[in-house]
């Protein structure tokens, strides 16, 4: 019996000498780090994608940089946003499900941001392109796949969000395509006076033109196409713009006033209501600290015309 007892044990002893991991404390054990399953997900596509924090250089200029671009977004309707104020590009993020960095005020001295959304597309192949000319027009269009490309037969909705150097006082003037050319008003009625620079003259006028109109979430960009009435200086105002909207009523922190004011001027604010048929604007002059500058404040009333969102 001793000797069955001594065999086992010697055998025991052996064992445990070819197999040290067996010595291993309970601490020892617990301080390894666990295996990463590196297989899961590999297959799944992303909802959404964003560019690193320092961003790649755009496909125009030195001047334009990519923040987040991809085919798979939460905006299922297409949405173009010019944002120039950083409460705007807040709503942006909230409304893109925060993918996009953080910005302070001060990047928007020197920098605007234009985000365009397809919406839903039934297949693959399809993007958007947005171009700087380097003419001071920023143009945003739809990619469409050839007839005979091979795509893939998912939902997709694309999207590209990026930013371009241009100064506070700089208009910025975008031309995008049929898909995002919202709903159009018609301006019915209207006034606007500009005043200011040495002589403190006056000079009142009204205004003649349309708007087209998009709303996404609590966001609403405007398209402006203004021009001036009566034996006055010519003057126009082309621009895109979004604002915030919350029940109908309309808040943009910032609008280049175009030639309807002369420079050098702070720009414009912007309130005003939209109805169903109707949208109402009052323009009035921002803060400004130019010495002998120039401002200016009005109102306009336009009236819904043609719908034309597909």
């Amino acid at each position: 019996m001793k000797t069955n007892i001594s065999v086992a044990l010697m055998w025991l002893a052996f064992g445990v000498v070819l197999n040290p991991a067996a010595c291993k404390t309970n601490d020892q054990s617990n301080n390894a780090k666990p295996k990463t399953n590196q297989s899961k997900n590999q297959n799944s596509t992303p909802l959404l994608t964003s560019a690193p924090v320092d961003y790649k250089e755009g496909n125009a200029s030195g001047e334009m940089k990519i923040l987040a671009e991809g085919f798979y977004s939460n905006i299922e309707k297409p949405f173009v946003a010019v944002v120039r104020d950083v409460e705007t590009y807040r709503a942006l993020r909230s409304e893109f499900v925060n993918v996009l960095p953080e910005m302070s005020e001060g990047f928007f001295k020197t920098r605007a941001i234009i985000a365009a959304f397809l919406g839903t597309r039934r297949s693959g192949g399809y993007s958007v392109s947005i171009i700087n000319d380097r003419n001071g027009i920023i143009r945003v269009a739809e990619t469409t796949p050839p007839k005979d490309a091979l795509t893939t037969m998912a939902l997709t909705s694309p999207f590209k969000v990026v930013s371009i150097a241009i100064s506070e006082q700089t208009l910025l003037r975008l031309e995008s395509g049929e898909v995002w050319k919202g709903e159009l008003f018609d301006v019915k009625d209207s006034e606007f006076v500009s005043s200011g620079g040495i002589a403190g003259r006056s000079e009142k006028f009204g205004l003649q033109g349309r708007l087209r109109v998009m709303q996404l979430g609590k966001l609403l960009t405007i398209a402006f196409d203004l021009k001036s009435t009566g034996d006055a200086k010519p003057r126009t105002l082309q621009t895109h713009a979004t604002a915030g909207i919350v029940n109908n009523g309309i808040t943009l922190s910032r609008l280049d006033a175009g030639s309807l004011i002369d420079s050098p001027n702070s720009g414009l604010r912007v309130t005003g209501q939209l109805n169903d048929k109707t949208i109402s604007l009052f323009f009035e002059p921002l803060p400004s600290r130019i010495a002998d500058g120039y401002s200016g404040s009005g109102k306009l009333t336009a009236n819904s015309s043609v719908q034309v969102i597909p």
